[in-house]
């Protein structure tokens, strides 16, 4: 079968601007910028340190400004240095780094001088934590991250953000071995407040527990406490009562043939509170083309957080309102082709330990004059019902309106006849009131006269004796 050369050369034309094109396209790709750490993995002990060195790859630009905010576990870690001198490819700190360990979050930003830097691996920082409690912690670049481009517009290119994820244990102690049959991970958040620990000591050379020691123990939120030397006693299980909510540590130590062995600890974690009350809300949206419902929801957790929302849909005084179940749905959640009525979304917060808390949103999808309504608190009136009362009771407050108008006469007249009274009564009582005060006065000129003639005589009275 022959082929014709223009078709071949058509052929060729085209596969020819499809690889330019895929070249082009994956080159782009990889001229985004990106901020890793190292290492982004590793597992540390409980009261020591690591080093966390952050680098970025420019992407074959030249960048001139660097933009970086991460967020760390602050129950876990406690970023304890950070080291501005220890090979940083940054001239000039903008914004030195901010941190704060009540929020586990530190933010900087540098820049060099033009023509910028264009590296695979240049050092921004290496950032020092300490660990505070075991647990996994992820240590996050955050997306307000920023690496500008030397292009005349400072070109945000950063599209990685990378992360780091590490383990932290308790310290191997060499004592007594802990366990507990109420709270079996230390890594683990449990309702119940009630711990029952256990421990034993192994003989090194057997593997096979020893008797005949006497122990000192403690349990309390240090991670790295230690008990006294006091010995609490020879039996080998403790357990508490009530324990609020919260990291605990049990630390116990052996004393046998009057040596000690080092200290023990094991952590219990307790969650037995809800996630904090919260409402959600729903807004109306116009997706699909035709009204849907986006219903939104958020709460937060004190101590082991919130791990994931159930949700149920009801139609209410429907057979559907029996028959919901809840699913899992982290929200927001979209709802669509909703029938004409009202409906409640109950929303269910679960935290890490298994506890919830309720809450729930009624609204009404209305469609239609006879599937919508209006919602008065908790009370939900159907424009029909609306409709028709307004159709029975206008009639009859009309028909009660013109018999009492019969009964009473004009009500205009009625309202002139009691004001008229009124006027009369304040008149009379004005008359009597003057009455009062002319009487007053001549009783007040009555007296004045029979005092001055009781002065008179008197003086006369008194000049008569010095005559005498």
């Amino acid at each position: 079968m022959r082929i014709k050369l223009s078709k071949i050369l058509r052929l060729g034309f085209l596969t020819f601007l499809i690889v330019s094109f895929s070249f082009q396209k994956v080159s782009a790709q990889e001229e985004k910028a990106s901020i890793y750490l190292s290492p982004s993995q590793g597992t540390f002990e409980v009261g020591g340190t690591f080093d966390a060195s952050f680098f970025v790859s420019t992407g074959e630009e030249d960048v001139t400004e660097i933009g970086m905010d991460i967020s760390f576990p602050s129950d876990k870690l406690q970023l304890v240095e950070s080291n501005l001198e220890g090979g940083s490819f940054v001239e000039t700190w903008i914004s030195p780094p901010q941190v704060d360990n009540v929020n586990g979050t530190s933010s900087l930003q540098g820049e060099v001088a033009p023509p910028g830097i264009n590296t695979t691996s240049g050092l921004i920082i290496k950032y020092t934590f300490r660990v505070k409690a075991p647990g996994e912690a992820i240590i996050n670049v955050l997306s307000t991250s920023s690496v500008l481009a030397n292009n005349g517009e400072k070109t945000d290119i950063l599209s990685f953000y990378g992360r780091g994820v590490f383990q932290l244990d308790l310290a191997a102690s060499g004592g007594p071995i802990i366990t507990s049959n109420t709270h079996e991970d230390i890594n683990r958040w449990y309702r119940d407040n009630n711990p029952n620990l256990s421990w034993s000591v192994q003989n090194s050379e057997s593997g096979q527990s020893r008797g005949s020691s006497e122990y000192s123990w403690s349990f309390d939120q240090d991670s790295q406490g230690v008990p006294d030397n006091e010995i609490d006693g020879v039996q080998t299980s403790a357990s508490y009562e009530d324990i609020k909510s919260g990291i605990w540590y049990f630390h116990v130590k052996a004393r046998t043939d009057g040596v000690w062995t080092k200290t023990s600890h094991y952590s219990v974690r307790i969650d037995n509170s809800a996630p904090l009350s919260f409402v959600p809300a729903v807004e109306i949206t116009e997706e699909g083309g035709g009204n849907s419902y986006l219903i939104s929801y958020s709460t937060t957790d004190k101590h082991s957080g919130v791990d994931y929302y159930d949700v149920k849909l009801e139609r209410i005084r429907s057979a559907d309102e029996e028959n919901a179940t809840f699913i899992e749905e982290p929200g927001p959640w979209q709802l669509s082709e909703l029938e004409p009525g009202r409906h409640r979304v109950i929303v269910r917060a679960y935290d890490k330990a298994g506890n919830w808390s309720e809450a729930e949103v009624i609204f009404n999808t209305n469609q239609g004059l006879f599937g919508g309504g209006v919602v008065l608190g908790t009370l939900f009136i159907p424009w029909w019902l609306l409709l028709f009362l307004l159709v029975v009771l206008a009639p009859s407050l009309v028909i009660l309106y013109r018999f009492a108008g019969r009964t009473m006469g004009d009500p205009s007249s009625q309202i002139a006849k009691y004001v008229n009274s009124i006027q009369n009564r304040l008149g009379r009582s004005r008359a009597k009131l003057r009455a009062n005060i002319e009487e007053e006065k001549e009783i007040e000129g009555v007296l004045q006269h029979e005092l001055s003639k009781h002065s008179h005589e008197k003086s006369n009275t008194t000049k008569k004796k010095e005559e005498y």
